[in-house]
């Protein structure tokens, strides 16, 4: 199957030359790519005496997970080179700071050859993949050039490659060619193996997104502007709409009529843009909800609806927060639940979880809540609001399931990076 596969991005490499010409965002995406290539070849290193270490992110969340398992990494062997490569045009410069990697670029489309002036220019000892972000011509070209791979906080998702009994044989082909894989939590772990035939070393060391997570909070210090709005606030009781998309809004604000009135409500949408504002704000103009928006916010008094259009509060919110929800589980994939569940909140979403072990996990101890209609969200979020019995519970569990599985990205350099093994 991995033969077939390079058949078919052999097959496929003309219509990505051409797609430049057709799409402003294809020649984006292309020249970005092409100019880190230069800047990788035209690069004064000699690897030789250097242990070289590549991390790769699919999108930012991947990031987050490398950058935890970096800082392990860095402090335990400051000498050692890091690299860090990403594919989603997702990922900014803003996302990158503060990391430790000595080089950060984009990776490669996925051709037979792509690689090979990586693989030649740094001889990375290890190529390190987050998630599910198994690309096979990667992979293979990690192989020829004698580099191990491991697959960092693992997770196994209803993704397309593996509904069909073709994409079901490639995943096991190329997973078989893993040197070890790290599951996200162990209840993953015997699903790898069976999915490795035993073939691949399988150890649970946990999610290193937790610690970036618990990092970023924990060094988040504090924010004059939501202070001021907290001080002018008088709702105690708050619930969060976080990461919303359209199709969360659809469901949610028809529900905040009949939120208690002593409760307050914030929405972060996922993305901030003008464009998203208002049609938050048409639609809650629609149903006759006041509302202000954060960053116009004056001294005079508040309604209980508040559209925050900045980032970096929502840290600073769920601490502040009886309950949350987390967006993107109605129509694609739910979004972090890390941390709400670090601040106790119980959390609710969409249906779709498959992609999120820590979401799965809180769903089966009940701390997270899967609704899929309208009435479904105002039902949980009503019987949440009136039963402190049951939140006092969630609050203690959700950030215990937190706290227990902090320390993931230094069991992960232990177990597979530790020069000493």
């Amino acid at each position: 199957m991995i033969f077939a596969y390079l058949l078919l991005t052999f097959l496929l490499y003309p219509v990505i030359l051409i797609l430049p010409f057709f799409s402003k965002r294809a020649k984006s995406f292309l020249e970005e790519r092409k100019q880190d290539r230069l800047k990788i070849i035209n690069l004064d290193f000699d690897p030789a005496g250097k242990r070289v270490i590549w991390f790769h992110a699919a999108s930012v969340g991947e990031l987050d997970q490398c950058k935890a398992l970096a800082n392990v990494l860095h402090e335990k062997e400051p000498e050692t080179i890091i690299l860090q490569s990403t594919f989603s045009e997702s990922v900014t410069n803003k996302n990158l700071q503060g990391h430790v990697s000595f080089l950060n670029f984009r990776l490669p489309v996925d051709f037979y050859s792509a690689y090979d002036f990586i693989f030649n220019k740094f001889k990375p000892e290890i190529l390190i993949l987050m998630a599910w972000d198994t690309w096979p011509n990667l992979i293979m070209a990690a192989k020829r050039h004698q580099t191990r791979v491991y697959l960092a906080c693992a997770t196994l998702n209803e993704s397309s490659r593996r509904k069909g009994f073709l994409a079901g044989m490639l995943t096991n082909s190329i997973f078989s060619k893993l040197d070890g894989i790290s599951p996200a939590n162990e209840i993953f772990s015997e699903r790898f193996r069976k999915l490795t035939n035993g073939s691949v070393r399988i150890t649970s060391c946990g999610d290193s997104r937790f610690d970036s997570v618990i990092e970023k909070i924990e060094n988040s210090g504090t924010n004059s502007r939501f202070n001021r709005l907290l001080e002018k606030y008088p709702w105690k009781k708050k619930v969060i709409f976080a990461s919303t998309y359209s199709a969360c809004e659809k469901i949610l604000f028809p529900a905040i009529p009949d939120i208690p009135e002593d409760t307050g409500i914030w929405i972060f949408p996922h993305k901030i843009s003008d464009e998203r504002i208002n049609d938050i704000k048409t639609h809650l103009d629609s149903l006759k909800i006041e509302y202000t928006v954060y960053s116009k916010f004056q001294d005079g008094p508040l309604p209980r609806t508040v559209i925050f259009d900045v980032l970096g509060i929502l840290a600073f919110a769920y601490r502040e927060a009886t309950i949350a929800y987390i967006g993107g589980g109605i129509h694609n994939r739910v979004h972090n639940v890390i941390e709400p569940a670090y601040f106790g909140l119980p959390v609710l979403t969409g249906p779709k979880i498959h992609n999120s072990p820590e979401a799965q996990i809180l769903l089966k101890f009940g701390g997270l809540f899967t609704c899929n209609t309208e009435n479904e969200f105002r039902k949980n979020f009503l019987y949440l609001l009136s039963n402190n019995g049951r939140v006092k519970k969630i609050n203690s569990e959700n950030r215990q399931f937190v706290k227990t599985n902090r320390g993931a990205s230094l069991r992960f350099y232990q177990e597979f990076l530790n020069e000493k093994n």
